[in-house]
């Protein structure tokens, strides 16, 4: 094994006694850096809080809105049957209108056949009986 020499030069030294701690102040640090790391700790814990809250929030208003949608879509369901309702009332009114009306004009014309048949009836007895009594 070879022996390795280092050698500091005055910029090296200089840096180094600059930067000695003492025992008391290697404990400040050690114990400032365990705060830093508490905080950070907390702020990730504060952090993942509040997007489990902002996701719960989302939810909700989803839900919301989903639960809002599905009653317009209701009401306008609603609308659309008796809309549709109305419109069947009308149309059944018109229907037993235009039954009357055809009902009528099929009995005007059963009795003008009546009449008619009668007539050609009465006309085909006389004309018989002008045959063999003429």
């Amino acid at each position: 094994m070879t022996n390795v020499h280092f050698s500091i030069d005055k910029r090296d030294e200089t840096w180094y006694n600059n930067h000695i701690m003492t025992n008391g102040q290697f404990i400040k640090e050690v114990f400032m850096a365990s705060e830093t790391v508490k905080m950070v700790l907390d702020a990730e814990a504060e952090s993942d809080k509040k997007v489990a809250e902002a996701r719960a929030k989302c939810d909700e208003i989803i839900s919301s809105a989903e639960q809002k949608a599905a009653l317009a879509v209701q009401k306008k369901i609603t609308d659309a049957t008796i809309q549709a309702d109305k419109i069947r009332a009308e149309n059944k009114k018109r229907l037993e209108e235009y039954r009357a009306s055809a009902l009528e004009r099929c009995e005007d014309k059963i009795s003008a056949l009546k009449k008619l048949a009668a007539d050609n009836s009465e006309k085909a007895a006389d004309a018989v009986i002008s045959r063999f009594f003429s």
